[in-house]
């Protein structure tokens, strides 16, 4: 009876470790510290080692916490926009139509592509 109680027990220790809290992401069978916005996983934590996170380059992003190695390009405008809000560490550049022209915002809905900006001067 003793073996099915520790079985129990295990089973739900290992069920309880397939998720991590919300600050934490998994890598491997460890819960590891997320790496805040503007920061980049450099390394997983192990058991022994804290997660090491690395400032995000220039022109990149990243927002929240997260276990993200990589950090985003920040989006250039394109031809008939200008920058309403710059890029930084923690937030995307903000784009707006210029003076006299108008944008159309495109994205597939059926796939996981990039919205794309298409700008065109206004006619009369």
């Amino acid at each position: 009876m003793q073996t099915y109680k520790t079985f129990l027990n295990f089973k739900k220790s290992l069920a309880a470790s397939t998720s991590c809290p919300a600050d934490e992401y998994r890598a491997g069978q460890v819960c590891c510290l997320a790496c805040p916005g503007g920061y980049r996983v450099h390394r997983d934590c192990t058991a022994t080692l804290i997660t090491l996170c690395a400032k995000c380059p220039d022109d990149t992003f990243k927002e929240g916490l997260s276990g993200q190695k990589q950090c985003s390009a920040c989006t250039k405008c394109v031809t008939g926009q200008k920058v309403k809000k710059r890029c930084t560490p923690t937030s995307d550049t903000e784009c707006e139509a210029r003076d006299g022209f108008f944008c159309i915002d495109s994205a597939d809905k059926d796939t996981f592509s990039e919205a794309t900006s298409s700008c065109q001067p206004h006619t009369m």
